[in-house]
C-alpha cells in the first residue's frame, strides 16, 4: 500500500487579513514549506508507504516555491472559489493508481514527521478504510482514505473537507492520537502565531 499525498493549498486565508498564511513564516520556513519538507522527507523515510506527492494550489508563490523538488507535482486549482472540496476532487483525481489518499492541509505548522510517519505505519496494518489524525477528542485531519473511497471523495463539494466521511466510517476508521495536542493546531489568524 501506498499513500499518494494531496498537500491542501488553495485556501483563501480570510480570517488571517489580506496575506496569505501559507507563505507566513512560522520559524524558518513558511507554513507552506513545512508541509511541503514534512511530505518530502516521509516520502524519504518510508517509501514503501508514500508514493507521489502532489500539491493543489491557486497561488503562484506556492507553486514557485515547489520548484526544485522533482517528486513534487502542482495541479493548479482553478476551482478554488468553491472551498476545500475542489482542492480534494483535483488532489484524487490525479492519484488513480494509488491505493490510498493521504490529505495534508497545509496550516498545522507543528505537527511532526514522525507522529505522520506513525500514523501511516498504523493506518496500514490496521486494515482500515480510512485514518485520521486525533487530539484524543476529535477527529481531525491529517486523513488518509483507500481507494474505496475514492468515488465519494469525488463527489464532494463546496466548502467542506471529508470529514463527514470519517463519520461515516467510524467503526472503520483507524484514528492516530498525537502525543501532542499543538501538533494538530491550525493556524487561522495571525494572533495565533504570536501565542504559539
Amino acid at each position: 500500500m501506498k499513500a499518494d499525498v494531496i498537500l491542501m493549498a488553495s485556501g483563501a486565508s480570510e480570517r488571517f487579513g489580506d496575506r496569505n498564511k501559507l507563505t507566513e513564516p512560522i520559524g524558518r520556513v513558511t507554513m507552506f514549506e513545512h508541509t511541503l519538507l514534512l511530505a518530502v522527507l516521509l516520502k524519504m523515510s518510508l517509501p514503501d508507504l508514500v508514493g507521489q506527492i502532489r500539491v493543489v494550489t491557486c497561488y503562484d508563490e506556492i507553486k514557485n516555491l515547489c520548484d526544485g523538488y522533482e517528486d513534487v507535482e502542482v495541479i493548479y486549482n482553478s476551482d478554488h472559489e468553491e472551498g476545500m472540496a475542489a482542492s480534494l476532487r483535483l488532489g484524487v483525481a490525479e492519484a488513480d493508481d494509488e491505493d490510498s489518499y493521504l490529505i495534508l492541509p497545509c496550516d498545522l505548522p507543528y505537527l511532526k514527521e514522525s507522529s505522520v510517519g506513525e500514523f501511516l505505519t498504523g493506518y496500514r496494518w490496521s486494515g482500515k478504510k480510512c485514518g485520521c489524525m486525533s487530539d484524543g477528542q476529535f477527529m481531525m485531519s491529517p486523513a488518509i482514505f483507500n481507494s474505496s473511497c475514492r468515488d465519494d471523495l469525488l463527489a464532494l463539494q463546496g466548502d467542506v473537507g471529508a470529514r463527514k466521511l470519517l463519520s461515516d466510517a467510524a467503526n472503520d476508521c483507524y484514528v492516530y492520537v498525537v502525543k501532542e495536542k499543538k501538533e494538530l493546531l491550525d493556524i487561522d489568524r495571525p494572533e495565533q502565531i504570536r501565542a504559539s
